[in-house]
């Protein structure tokens, strides 16, 4: 079963026995502050959010950027995430390439640092192995809209249904346990 949590979680076909299968663990962890939600962001989460302040993904940015999301990652998400931001289609956003370096800074401090095993799974998607990787070995969902890159055992979640879940909580921290 595919884990999608755009509002309800959808049946994807049996894949064989060679797939891998994980338990995954609650996502709401706590940190020296208090509770945090763990979760690995999807780069085209991060630029949205970082092109479009009243965007969805602006608010994703915004609890990143306050540590109520911590991130989970490695050099090569933030090399990533560097890279995209530079793309010269983009130029014409006008990303102040200065306060994205503060808050990937901000990030790496804040975040927790993963270094997960090398997974032999089949991906649509090769560049987005490394995210995938990372929500397997740390159980936290990865926050996308592009849920057809990954397999189906992935733990995805919707930016806006995140948003909503956001602010339904009481303590405006999400619970997500699949």
């Amino acid at each position: 079963m595919r884990m999608r949590w755009n509002g309800r979680a959808k049946r994807a076909r049996r894949k064989s026995s060679k797939t891998l299968t994980t338990r995954w663990k609650p996502c709401v962890l706590r940190n020296g502050r208090g509770q945090s939600m763990h979760a690995v962001i999807d780069t085209n989460v991060v630029i949205s959010g970082v092109i479009s302040p009243r965007s969805t993904a602006a608010f994703i940015v915004g609890l990143v950027a306050t540590g109520d999301i911590v991130v989970c990652y490695n050099e090569s998400i933030i090399a990533e995430y560097r890279n995209v931001a530079r793309y010269p289609k983009l130029a014409r956003y006008r990303i102040d390439i200065d306060a994205f370096e503060r808050f990937l800074e901000g990030l790496a401090d804040n975040g927790e640092y993963v270094s997960p095993p090398f997974l032999r799974v089949d991906m649509p998607d090769e560049d987005d192995r490394r995210f995938y990787e990372i929500s397997c070995d740390t159980g936290c969902p990865i926050i996308t809209r592009n849920h057809k890159d990954f397999p189906n055992d992935a733990f995805l979640v919707d930016p806006s249904f995140f948003a909503r879940t956001m602010h339904a909580t009481s303590d405006g921290l999400a619970r997500l346990e699949p």
